[in-house]
């Protein structure tokens, strides 16, 4: 009998943890259908502006550069492909899961934002990987160069700062780690040199 209230109690938890699981996903889902709609509206009305004599496409609304047609469309491909959920098989260990799972979560958000910025739209960009920064390299360092090119050198230390530190990127991308402290190591320099003059 005792032996029975425990397996109820571990499966009403398993249960309610994957109901978590799929809620959260609906939200997203849902929170990213409305942005997609929104920026292909952006997209549809981009602007050809050039920038001085470059070939440089400057996104109207934004004033920031954009990629070439086909960079964006490759971006936004890339982006619809990462709202389709992996799903773990049976000989995957908890710990495979919990990668996958978090991946399904943070894959999204990167892609959105690198079609946001593609697109021209920075703001939309940094929003979308500033929410995953702390769980994915590449997001702190997009967002590094992002913050780089707009001379936002502080910005840029604060967000590699925490990318180094995160206990989740560790556990995710284990062989990440150095290639985050030379580019910290870099910033700092950078930031030195434009605020002392030296």
């Amino acid at each position: 009998m005792e032996e029975r209230k425990r397996l109820n109690n571990y499966m009403f938890f398993f249960m309610l943890d994957i109901a978590i699981i799929i809620i959260a996903f609906i939200v997203i889902s849902k929170i990213l259908k409305r942005l997609i709609n929104n920026n292909t509206n952006k997209q549809e009305n981009l602007g050809t502006e050039t920038k001085g004599s470059s070939r440089i496409k400057i996104n109207p609304d934004t004033g920031y550069p954009m990629s070439t047609s086909k960079q964006i469309e490759n971006a936004y491909q890339k982006y619809l492909e990462a709202r389709k959920p992996s799903k773990p098989n049976k000989y995957m260990n908890s710990e495979e899961i919990w990668q996958i799972n978090q991946l399904n979560l943070i894959l999204p958000f990167y892609f959105k934002g690198d079609y946001c910025y593609k697109l021209g739209d920075w703001k939309e960009a940094e929003w979308q990987w500033q929410n995953i920064a702390e769980l994915m390299p590449h997001a702190a360092i997009k967002l590094a160069i992002m913050y780089r090119k707009e001379k936002r050198y502080s910005d840029e230390i604060n967000v590699l700062t925490k990318a180094v530190n995160s206990k989740e990127i560790e556990r995710l991308y284990p062989n990440n780690k150095e290639q985050l402290q030379s580019r910290l190591a870099k910033a700092k320099k950078r930031y030195l040199k434009n605020n002392t003059g030296k």
